[in-house]
């Protein structure tokens, strides 16, 4: 048989206010942390649905992450048809002030340097997919255009730290 204990007689100090208090703020933290843990998940960070961008217009095609790391890989894809058996890739300054090219497949048959852009020739009897692949020079907000066959196109990304 259980006995019942009276528990009148002891004396403990305890703070409901504060109790109740940090049981908010707890909860709150829990969904702080399930809103940061969702979003990286999701790509805020990095790789993700969130951090994809895909733009068409008509034969055009170009993808890349919104969200980069500094001096990190990315790529940048590029789908465009052939004009007169080729493509002409136009990267101005602004772009290569802020990032650095490392690889770009296929190798272009010809190029053109000068102090505000390079020019790159893709030999092409049909469709060319371009594959850039980046390193970002700063940490920030970076807008940037590229033309291709003189079609512009606007990189815009946030490069984390």
């Amino acid at each position: 048989m259980s006995k019942q204990v009276d528990h009148n007689e002891l004396q403990l100090e305890q703070d409901l206010k504060w109790t109740e208090r940090s049981w908010i703020i707890q909860r709150i933290g829990w969904a702080l942390l399930l809103l940061f843990v969702s979003s990286a998940a999701l790509g805020l960070f990095g790789n993700g649905i969130l951090s994809k961008v895909h733009e068409q217009s008509n034969e055009y095609s170009l993808e890349y992450d919104r969200y980069g790391r500094y001096e990190m890989p990315q790529q940048i894809k590029i789908l465009a048809p052939s004009v007169d058996d080729k493509v002409v890739l136009t990267v101005p300054q602004s772009f290569s002030e802020n990032y650095d090219i490392q690889l770009l497949t296929p190798q272009p048959k010809a190029q053109q340097f000068d102090s505000s852009k390079i020019v790159m020739e893709f030999e092409a009897k049909g469709p060319v997919i371009l594959m850039f692949e980046v390193e970002a020079q700063k940490a920030g907000r970076h807008q940037a255009e590229i033309f291709v066959n003189n079609k512009a196109f606007t990189i815009s990304q946030f490069i984390y730290p």
